[in-house]
């Protein structure tokens, strides 16, 4: 009898666990699911991976500078100087998602670029494909130094894998797909948007 009531708690107990735990995986689904709802909201012109660099790697800081750098000049080719103050729809901004991690050397980021449907200035350049060589321009302007050797970095162009983005909804599912919002690894990262 004792032995039985020990195993009757024990059950009791786990599947009060595996409930919370169901309930949890649920929750978390449920606002990763409204979050590319959300992002669905914008429309993304091109998507941004920075490749994995296992031998030479990259510190997500400087990932986040150099692409700040590169959508603020774009901005800066493209819109009026009051640009800052705009709305997000109204100018150029990413929003990325790390993957992968440190022990199988495989980090990467997706970046989603938004661009805005109107240009101010250089409305010629505007283009999508215009848009796709100035981003991978500019972010080969920027010197990079490895962290191992401090040299000057020389495979910034294979880093880079830049791509249109043809359907909004698939392009975010994919980007976002080991998206956590209960984990503070995974949280997105903004690019453009307070600058």
């Amino acid at each position: 009898m004792y032995v039985y009531l020990n195993i009757h708690i024990y059950i009791n107990s786990y599947m009060k666990k595996l409930n919370e735990g169901s309930n949890m995986i649920i929750e978390k689904h449920l606002l990763k699911t409204e979050y590319q709802k959300w992002l669905c909201g914008f429309s993304f012109s091109h998507c941004v991976v920075v490749q994995p660099t296992p031998k030479q790697w990259f510190d997500e800081n400087e990932i986040t500078q150099r692409l700040r750098t590169v959508v603020f000049r774009i901005n800066k080719k493209f819109l009026k100087p009051s640009f800052p103050k705009w709305e997000h729809n109204d100018k150029c901004w990413m929003v990325g998602f790390k993957e992968g991690n440190r022990i199988e050397r495989n980090i990467h980021y997706h970046f989603m670029f938004h661009s805005p449907k109107i240009s101010y200035k250089n409305k010629a350049d505007f283009t999508s494909d215009a848009i796709k060589n100035m981003i991978n321009d500019e972010w080969l302007k920027i010197p990079s130094i490895n962290h191992y050797n401090y040299d000057e970095r020389d495979d910034l162009n294979e880093i880079l894998h830049l791509s249109e983005v043809s359907n909004n909804f698939s392009a975010i599912n994919y980007a976002s797909k080991k998206y956590d919002p209960k984990n503070d690894y995974d949280q997105p990262i903004y690019i453009g948007l307070k600058d």
